[in-house]
């Protein structure tokens, strides 16, 4: 899509479970809890308002059905849907679609799970190319980092810097899953996982949920909160892992472009990044790709990793992202994208926060997309 959409849509509502383990807790259950803090949140008092619901599925069957979660919610949308191994962006895109069209006037995106294993097992491990070893997205990862270091003489202390800044900002998210302080040399102790990887460079698996209610910006100026917008979405697709592997894949530069072509803007004008990282290095990939820095430059832009802080340059996954915040497939960055545009993120709060992008890719075997959105606040260019 290499258009802003037609008919304006924004966000008018988040609610987030604490995540990590939750006991006997099954993700409808929580989604519930999160599905109704949206709605408090955007002050909805009718949720039968809501007349579409989207779920998304996981390919071990976790996740949420939209038409059972409708039962559990006592609603009745006029439109469901679920899509397979669906991330938070792809979903997004979806749901603002229907909005955009005039489907729905009022749409929210649920989402739950408390996976055995939580805290403790690898995100991810579905089969990617188990032929070739690609049995989990940090295989790939891992392998793309190799061919960056030869290239451009990259380390892995840039990947570490990244690890210790998300676990800085999740250390102020009282949902966080992981909190406790962690140092570089905590980093360089941990052992290898996927080599040249290492523990704290790839996201566990945590229980929790969140919930997204979208709505036309007609209707969105009746809710409680500032709605905030959608500017403009990039999406790529490939299906040649060889052609590009993950540092420098050209279909994410494709979506980037995309993304501010449509929006009139550039990476300079954003002031907030929530790359989806299953791993560090995919963190390290959209700090080149989306252009905040030139090929082979991540490790110089992230310096000690200030510039990534809170009050950096560039903050980014202020929450803790999926390496120390929860790994809830996206969502929880669209969470915190929303509360930091709106100011409401205390100790963590990015000053004057006007302008966040989401980037987010996935794929399994030798099949990868690229989803990005770029959000801004009503005034975001006064």
């Amino acid at each position: 899509m290499k258009q802003a959409f037609s008919r304006r849509v924004s966000i008018v509502g988040v609610g987030m479970t604490r995540q990590g383990a939750h006991g006997d807790a099954d993700g409808y259950a929580l989604a519930l809890q999160a599905f109704r803090g949206a709605l408090e949140d955007a002050g909805i008092r009718d949720k039968h308002r809501i007349d579409g619901l989207l779920g998304a599925k996981q390919f071990d069957g976790s996740g949420i059905d939209p038409v059972l979660f409708s039962r559990v919610a006592g609603i009745t949308p006029s439109i469901t849907g679920a899509l397979d191994y669906a991330t938070a962006a792809f979903t997004l895109h979806y749901g603002a679609a229907l909005i955009a069209s005039g489907a729905c006037d009022m749409l929210a995106f649920v989402y739950g799970r408390n996976p055995p294993g939580s805290m403790v097992e690898l995100s991810g491990a579905q089969e990617y190319d188990l032929v070739h070893g690609f049995f989990n997205a940090a295989a790939v990862h891992g392998l793309s980092w190799v061919e960056h270091m030869h290239k451009y003489g990259t380390t892995t202390e840039v990947l570490g810097r990244i690890a210790v800044q998300s676990r800085r900002h999740a250390e102020l998210n009282p949902d966080a899953a992981f909190r406790e302080p962690m140092t570089m040399d905590d980093y360089r102790n941990s052992p290898s996982m996927i080599w040249p990887l290492r523990e704290y460079d790839v996201c566990r698996m945590s229980g929790g949920a969140a919930a997204i209610i979208m709505a036309s910006n007609e209707v969105a100026r009746d809710c409680a909160k500032m709605p905030i917008d959608f500017l403009s979405i990039g999406r790529e697709a490939t299906h040649a892992l060889e052609r590009g592997i993950q540092m420098s894949f050209s279909p994410e530069r494709r979506a980037a472009k995309q993304l501010y072509e449509a929006a009139g803007i550039g990476p300079q004008d954003v002031d907030v990044l929530f790359p989806y990282e299953a791993t560090t290095v995919a963190a390290a990939a959209a700090l080149e790709n989306y252009g905040f820095c030139e090929p082979g430059g991540c490790e110089a832009f992230v310096g000690d990793g200030s510039r990534i802080g809170i009050n950096g340059e560039l903050p980014m996954n202020t929450h803790g992202g999926h390496l120390s915040g929860g790994y809830l497939i996206g969502l929880t960055h669209h969470v915190e994208l929303v509360r930091q545009l709106r100011g409401e993120c205390g100790p963590r709060q990015v000053p004057n926060a006007k302008v966040g992008l989401y980037a987010s890719g996935g794929g399994i075997r030798a099949q990868f997309y690229h989803a990005a959105t770029l959000f801004a606040r009503g005034d975001w260019n006064a």
